[in-house]
């Protein structure tokens, strides 16, 4: 079936359903590569009575079940139910999010689907962008349709709102964003229009109304992070959520999920944690997520811009400079979290009227790290030098090739009494899968080299840790370097490239720190290549020879060794202090006052759009 003009991915679905003759239904954007056989059975089992599709790419905390609609399974019964795919939306965008809202509200089940990038890569506006259209007017106008159908519905009596799905909230903030992208680009009428008809939805507050309220909110931060993952970030966001709880700052708790890594839970917090974002009362949204995150999650997270809310990112990065396409993208923040003078000193070198506030990150170990070397397979006599590292945080950049090269060299094979433990976090993804097999390459035949590529806990991973002598890190850059600070607190010696983060709690006097070459970033993911941040940037090669005479002294001279892990030990304990003393927290505080009597951006996610006094980024 062919048809003389692009009538748009819904239409043609509608079509297709018309002219299809079995039961179940599959979906799928032209611009899809198939990478190996699709699990078509499997997949339509998870669909059920209902919809699956891949998981929002971004993550999705819309308060609603939600996938995206470039490959869907359903049934013919299920679009016979919807009336099919809504032609309102034209070229695409919001469409797949419609018909997953009608779903929703209809009863049927909205299932993500597993594992979907290991079957199918989705290029992307392969058809769109292509310069006829342009999508972003497409997008905006598309924004403001769902939050008319949506009204639509609601006031032809289907619910508004379910228990636990804030809905409303969701409405509202599309017709706001697409009015503040109006205003950006002087359709004052256009703006006027979408606020006039929020201020007609019945039942509901704008976001003006709010803002005119007058209401003054005590001082306290929500906390949407990647709390309860296995990753580095995870244990940040925990290390914030004790602090604030130390110091007494009301705060509440939203996880985002993240892609990887085993999940961690902490009774502590459980008082805090909230299901859906409408839940989150504090005038200070904080942002712990993975930078690259920012660059569509509002787009997919709406809800979280649809309260007058001030943005702070905690962000972490670990070259010379940022790529250029996200500093605008920071810049729409009121501010910035860094938790090294790495990331500090970048942001406020790159990032328009947009302040930073620097803290050191709160640590707080477990009490139940035990080192026991038998519970890793580890002979009690070998000195062992233990790493961490999760390859998908890219491997170039992490460097482990340089470990295994770094140890055979400091090391004959004769000599037995050592150990290198190499710890992979998060090993079975695909990238993880690759960096292995290389390991395993550069390793072979010596059996004083080991790799623990199974899921661990926290307090497992510090366990391992306590076991070893000495904690090596070769990376090209880390925002803080989080397994570093951690055996300095455990009292270990730690060898060490001395460039980026982890200066913030290291020196020559409490770490053995490695000479380095400055050399252009060339990682494994796009942001990490010269076309995208900058033939310019840089990150550190460590020296390998220092490295090798580090290896050697603190293997054999014990003295040297634990009188080097005593000073990291009280380094590591001074920091843990400054870090308890939170004085970023009353800063932030005086940054959320100041900013009622300073002019607001008009770039910012917080920009009062009726009201507020323009001044460009």
């Amino acid at each position: 079936m062919r048809n003389e003009t692009n009538r748009g991915y819904a239409a043609a679905n509608n079509q297709a359903v018309a002219l299809a003759r079995s039961s179940r239904l599959l979906f799928m954007n032209n611009d899809v590569e198939l990478l190996a056989p699709l699990p078509l059975e499997h997949w339509l089992a998870l669909a059920g009575e209902g919809i699956a599709g891949p998981a929002a790419s971004s993550g999705n905390a819309l308060g609603m079940p939600y996938v995206e609609g470039w490959t869907l399974c359903t049934t013919r019964a299920a679009m016979d139910h919807l009336r099919g795919w809504s032609e309102d939306y034209g070229a695409g965008y919001w469409d797949d999010v419609d018909l997953c809202t009608r779903a929703w509200l209809n009863g049927l089940p909205v299932s993500p689907l597993p594992n979907v990038g290991s079957y199918l890569r989705h290029l992307k506006n392969v058809t769109g962008g292509d310069g006829r259209l342009n999508m972003q007017e497409v997008h905006d106008r598309n924004l403001v349709r769902f939050a008319q159908n949506f009204c639509r519905w609601r006031r032809a009596g289907m619910p508004a709102q379910k228990p636990d799905h804030p809905l409303g909230a969701i409405e509202i903030h599309h017709a706001e964003q697409t009015a503040q992208g109006f205003l950006q680009r002087a359709q004052v009428d256009a703006a006027q229009a979408v606020f006039d008809y929020l201020a007609a939805l019945p039942g509901e507050r704008g976001a003006a109304d709010i803002a005119r309220s007058g209401t003054a909110p005590r001082f306290g931060i929500n906390l949407i992070a990647n709390f309860g993952s296995g990753v580095g970030l995870g244990v940040i966001s925990r290390g914030i959520a004790g602090l604030l709880k130390s110091r007494g700052i009301p705060f509440s708790i939203f996880d985002v999920p993240h892609a990887w890594g085993t999940p961690q839970s902490d009774a502590q917090f459980a008082e805090h944690l909230v299901t859906h974002p409408d839940a989150l009362g504090h005038p200070i949204n904080l942002y712990v997520l993975p930078t690259v995150f920012f660059g569509n999650f509002f787009q997919n997270n709406p809800v979280f811009l649809a309260r007058p809310r001030m943005h702070i990112a905690n962000i972490w990065w670990e070259a010379s400079r940022l790529p250029p396409q996200w500093t605008d993208m920071l810049s729409r923040f009121d501010g910035i979290l860094a938790m090294s003078d790495f990331i500090a000193d970048i942001c406020r070198n790159s990032l328009a009227v947009t302040p930073t506030l620097y803290g050191e990150a709160p640590l707080d170990l477990p009490t139940n790290v035990r080192a026991d070397r038998a519970e890793f397979g580890l002979p009690a006599d070998a000195v062992v030098f233990v790493a961490s590292l999760d390859p998908n945080s890219d491997p170039e950049r992490k460097n482990p090739e340089a470990l295994i090269n770094a140890f055979r060299s400091a090391f004959s094979v004769a000599d037995r009494q050592v150990r290198l433990v190499l710890r992979l976090n998060n090993a079975a993804t695909g990238l993880g899968q690759a960096v292995v097999q290389r390991l395993l390459q550069l390793a072979a035949g010596d059996g004083r080299i080991g790799l623990l590529l199974e899921p661990m806990r926290y307090d497992q991973v510090l366990s391992l840790y306590a076991c070893a002598d000495i904690y090596l890190s070769l990376h090209r850059g880390e925002g803080l370097g989080l397994g570093m600070l951690e055996s300095m607190a455990l009292g270990k010696a730690v060898i060490a490239t001395g460039w980026s983060g982890n200066l913030s709690f290291m020196n020559h006097s409490n770490s053995a720190l490695l000479r380095y070459r400055l050399i252009p970033v060339a990682g494994s993911y796009d942001f990490f290549r010269p076309e995208m941040i900058g033939h310019d940037a840089r990150w550190a090669d460590p020296v390998l020879e220092d490295a090798v005479a580090w290896m050697r002294h603190l293997r054999h001279d014990r003295d040297a060794r634990d009188a080097l892990g005593a000073r990291a030990k009280a380094s590591a304990e001074d920091y843990r202090r400054k870090a308890y003393d939170g004085g970023w927290i009353k800063e932030l505080e005086d940054l959320w006052l100041a900013q009622r009597h300073l002019p607001a951006v008009i770039e910012k996610l917080s920009y009062p759009a009726r009201q507020a006094a323009q001044l460009p980024c």
